[in-house]
């Protein structure tokens, strides 16, 4: 049996020693499986979701993040068992209000602060400032892990919930250590914190009676991090040269004028011009390199004994992304998530058990 059996069997890509066996019509009842509910979404749905998530300040999102939740843990089967979401709209609603609350609290604090006229603290510049990020990085670590141990412990699969095993705050000191080293490195330690990072979260996992372990391969991901690295230097210093030869007289003249430049129209045009067509450019080469280490980390993943494999090109991909870019913005990101769900149908419905 297969996990997720992918409809397009020509469209192989990955680690070419994980040898699975052809697509067969045998196996067609492994494909991703749409629901009939909830309902699909819709124009009319996603105009709805839209005016109730500006109505509510964006609280809608929740019931909405909830929703998508369900539709991709029903769509997905294991085993020919299909996965249940248990998680509710009150379990993300209530950290979200906690949040805003806070955030209140602290804009209270100012203005009575800025209304009793009490001074402002004089910050000076120490390179010990740093240091305040450092708990911050761990935190996101912790927290990294919790949210994967919350989706596991509200996933369900023939009666039986998921759950992730081991040291949290292993992974979260993990975490910090390796993020810390990024810019010692120049980002090079990148693909070896991606493989340590998932092999600790993978390895702990449980969904039901279904165990997954994982052969960590790090260096299989050197020669596309090498080619994605080497596109970012490029197009950074690309975009640097341009604007320092067309407009860099007026930059530093306005910086040491403590102003803002003074860009006519073809200049400013320029700028955003440069400023897209770098950031466009930047999120393809992150999206080519987040594809591979996808389809590797994929082969390095076993689920019961048998590894995965993930049947992606490289191109469909990457256009999967730009129509998703384009969506988000085009409706102002309101509609993101259905973009989610056509991200998750497009993923899982190409992955399937060796």
């Amino acid at each position: 049996m297969q996990l997720i059996v992918s409809k397009h069997a020509g469209d192989v890509s990955g680690d070419s020693r994980t040898a699975c066996p052809p697509v067969t019509e045998a196996g067609r009842d492994g494909f991703w499986h749409d629901p009939a509910t909830p309902a699909p979404v819709g124009p009319q749905a996603l105009f709805r979701d839209a005016v109730l998530t500006l109505a509510t300040f964006g609280l809608y999102r929740c019931w909405l993040r909830t929703r998508t939740r369900q539709r991709i843990w029903s769509s997905v089967r294991i085993d020919g068992a299909p996965l249940r979401y248990t998680g509710t709209v009150r379990e993300l609603l209530v950290p979200v209000l906690a949040a805003v609350s806070g955030l209140l609290l602290v804009v209270v604090a100012v203005a009575i602060a800025k209304m009793l006229a009490v001074p402002k603290p004089r910050l000076t510049p120490s390179p010990w400032r740093f240091l305040v990020t450092v708990p911050l990085i761990y935190m996101l670590g912790l927290a990294a892990w919790r949210h994967r141990a919350y989706l596991l412990e509200r996933t369900l699969v023939g009666g039986a919930a998921g759950r992730l095993s081991g040291s949290r705050h292993a992974y979260a000191l993990r975490h910090l250590l390796t993020a810390l080293a990024v810019p010692l490195t120049l980002g090079w330690i990148v693909p070896f914190r991606q493989v340590l990072q998932q092999r600790r979260l993978i390895t702990g996992m449980r969904i039901g009676p279904h165990r997954f372990t994982f052969e960590p391969r790090p260096r299989e991901l050197l020669a596309r991090f090498a080619v994605a690295w080497s596109g970012v230097i490029v197009v950074y210093l690309s975009a640097v040269l341009t604007v320092a030869f067309t407009m860099g007289p007026k930059i530093l003249a306005a910086k040491a004028g403590g102003t803002l430049p003074a860009l006519d129209g073809r200049e400013t045009v320029l700028a955003v011009v440069i400023a897209l067509a770098s950031a466009t450019a930047i999120g393809l080469l992150c999206a080519w390199y987040r594809i591979g280490v996808w389809r590797r980390l994929a082969a390095m993943t076993s689920l019961d004994g048998r590894p995965l494999r993930l049947d992606v090109a490289t191109g469909s991909y990457m256009r999967l992304v730009v129509v998703n870019t384009l969506f988000r913005l085009g409706t102002l990101l309101l509609a993101s998530h259905a973009a989610d769900l056509r991200h998750a149908r497009f993923v899982l419905s190409r992955l399937r058990r060796c």
